[in-house]
C-alpha cells in the first residue's frame, strides 16, 4: 500500500510541472491574441500613413502637423460616423480612435452631414465662360512685373475665371520673339512666350488662334505660338500646322457632359495665312462648306457643340448680314452655341431655334481700350438645356473690374440685339432672354 501511494506521488510531482507550463503558454497566448484584437480594433478601415500623408497635402498643412480632427479626414481613410454627425479625434502618432461606443460605425464614406447636401442645396451648374480679344501691351506688362495678376484684374473676376468648367478666349497676337513683322499692315503684335504664365493664372483652358494677327510676324512666330501654348497645357483651336490640325477641335469633358470646340476666322489679310495640306495657318470660314462639316461632324460625338468665330467689320456695333446668315448656317449644322469676336466692340445678341449667337464679345483685356465689355458664362441646367448671363467689365486704372452700374451697359445690348433682352439681376450681371 506505501508502495502505491509513493508511486502516486511520483506521478503527480511529474505532472504538475507539465500542467503549469501549459497553463502558462495558454495565457500568454490570450495576452497576444487580445492586443491583437485591440489594436486591429484601432487601426480598423484606417490606413494611417496615407491618412496623415494625403490629408497634409489637401489641408495644405506642413508636414509637421499630426493630429486631424474627423472633420479633417477625407482622403486616404475612413470617415467615423455616428449618427450622421463626427465623434472625437483620430491621431496618427499613437493610432488610437477615442469613438462613443453606440452605434459606431467606420466606413470609407463621409458621415451624412458633410456629404450629402441638404435637401434646399443644389448640386453647382457647370459654367462655361468665353472672352472676346487679349493682347498684352508693354504697359500692361510693366505693371504686371510690379503688381502680378492683381494689376489686371480684380480679384472677383479672377475668380470667375478660374472658377468656371472651361474658360476660351481669343489669343489676338502670336507668342513668339521671332520673326519680321508683316508689310503692309497697320498694326503687328507679338508677345513674348513666357508671357503665356498669365494665361495660366487666369485659368484659360482654350485659345482660339484664327484671327487676322496670328500670323502677324510669320510662319515661325506661329508656329512658336502653337508650340507654346502645348507646352503650357492650353488647347488650342482654328490654326495649326495643316489644315487637318488647325479644323481640329478640341473636346473636353464638363460635368457630366462633353463640349467639343470649333475655331475658324472670316476675317484673314492675304489667302496665304489659310492652312493647307502642308502649310501652317488657320481655318477659314469664307467657304461655308468646310466648317458646317465639322460642326455636323462633331456634334454627333458632343453633347454640346460651340463655334468661336472670328467675323464682322471692326467698330461697327452691328452684325454683317453674312455674320448672321452664317450662325443661322452652323447651328443648323448642329451648332449650340456661337461667339464671334474681331469688331473690337460689343456687338448684340440673338437667339435662333433656341440657340445663342453672341456677335461680338468686344476686346477682353486688348491694348489699353477702356472700352465695355463683358465675360459671357453659359451654364449647363440640369435639364440639358443652356442659360446664359453676362459679368459686365469695365478697365479702371489698367485693372479690369466688374461693372458696378450696369444698366446703360444692358440697356445698349438690348438695342443691338435681335429678339434678345438684357437685364440685371440681383447680382449685377445681365440675364439674355428671348422675347
Amino acid at each position: 500500500m506505501n508502495s502505491f501511494f509513493k508511486g502516486l506521488t511520483r506521478g503527480l510531482l511529474a505532472v504538475i510541472p507539465i500542467c503549469l507550463i501549459v497553463c502558462v503558454l495558454f495565457a500568454g497566448q490570450r495576452l497576444i491574441l487580445t492586443d491583437r484584437t485591440s489594436v486591429s480594433s484601432r487601426n480598423a478601415g484606417f490606413d494611417v500613413d496615407s491618412v496623415s500623408a494625403e490629408q497634409t497635402v489637401s489641408d495644405k498643412r506642413s508636414s509637421e502637423d499630426t493630429a486631424l480632427s474627423p472633420s479633417d479626414i477625407s482622403a486616404g481613410g475612413s470617415r467615423i460616423s455616428h449618427g450622421g454627425t463626427s465623434q472625437n479625434a483620430f491621431r496618427s502618432d499613437d493610432t488610437t480612435i477615442s469613438i462613443d461606443s453606440d452605434n459606431t460605425t467606420a466606413s470609407n464614406d463621409r458621415s451624412k452631414s458633410d456629404n450629402i447636401r441638404n435637401s434646399d442645396d443644389t448640386t453647382p451648374e457647370p459654367v462655361l465662360s468665353f472672352a472676346g480679344d487679349m493682347l498684352f501691351t508693354e504697359n500692361t506688362l510693366s505693371r504686371y512685373h510690379q503688381q502680378g495678376i492683381s494689376s489686371m484684374f480684380s480679384e472677383e473676376l479672377l475668380s470667375a475665371m478660374t472658377d468656371a468648367d472651361l474658360f476660351m478666349v481669343n489669343e489676338e497676337f502670336p507668342f513668339s520673339t521671332r520673326g519680321e513683322a508683316a508689310e503692309d499692315k497697320q498694326f503687328t503684335f507679338r508677345v513674348d512666350p513666357s508671357y503665356v504664365r498669365i494665361f495660366q493664372e487666369i485659368g484659360v483652358d482654350v485659345a482660339t488662334v484664327a484671327n487676322n494677327h496670328a500670323l502677324d510676324f510669320g510662319v515661325n512666330a506661329f508656329t512658336d505660338s502653337l508650340d507654346t501654348l502645348d507646352q503650357a497645357g492650353i488647347a488650342r483651336v482654328g490654326g495649326g500646322r495643316t489644315l487637318s490640325e488647325a479644323k481640329a477641335p478640341v473636346i473636353r469633358t464638363v460635368g457630366d457632359s462633353t463640349v467639343g470646340i470649333l475655331g475658324a476666322s472670316r476675317v484673314i489679310p492675304v489667302s496665304s495665312w489659310a492652312a493647307g495640306n502642308a502649310r501652317p495657318g488657320m481655318f477659314t470660314a469664307y467657304d461655308q462648306a468646310p466648317l458646317l462639316n465639322e460642326i455636323s461632324d462633331l456634334s454627333s460625338q458632343c453633347d454640346y457643340t460651340v463655334v468661336y468665330l472670328h467675323w464682322g467689320i471692326e467698330k461697327d456695333e452691328y452684325p454683317q448680314e453674312y455674320q448672321r446668315k452664317l450662325a443661322y448656317a452652323c447651328i443648323d449644322a448642329g451648332a449650340d452655341l456661337v461667339v464671334g469676336s474681331h469688331p473690337h466692340v460689343l456687338q448684340g445678341f440673338e437667339t435662333y431655334k433656341g440657340k445663342l449667337i453672341a456677335y461680338s464679345l468686344g476686346n477682353f483685356l486688348f491694348s489699353n481700350s477702356t472700352n465695355p465689355t463683358v465675360l459671357l458664362q453659359v451654364h449647363i441646367k440640369e435639364d440639358g438645356t443652356l442659360a446664359a448671363s453676362l459679368i459686365p467689365c469695365a478697365r479702371v486704372n489698367g485693372q479690369m473690374q466688374k461693372n458696378t452700374a450696369p444698366a446703360a451697359l444692358f440697356s445698349h445690348l438690348t438695342e443691338l440685339s435681335y429678339g434678345v433682352q438684357v437685364t440685371a439681376d440681383s447680382d449685377g450681371n445681365g440675364q439674355i432672354t428671348a422675347f
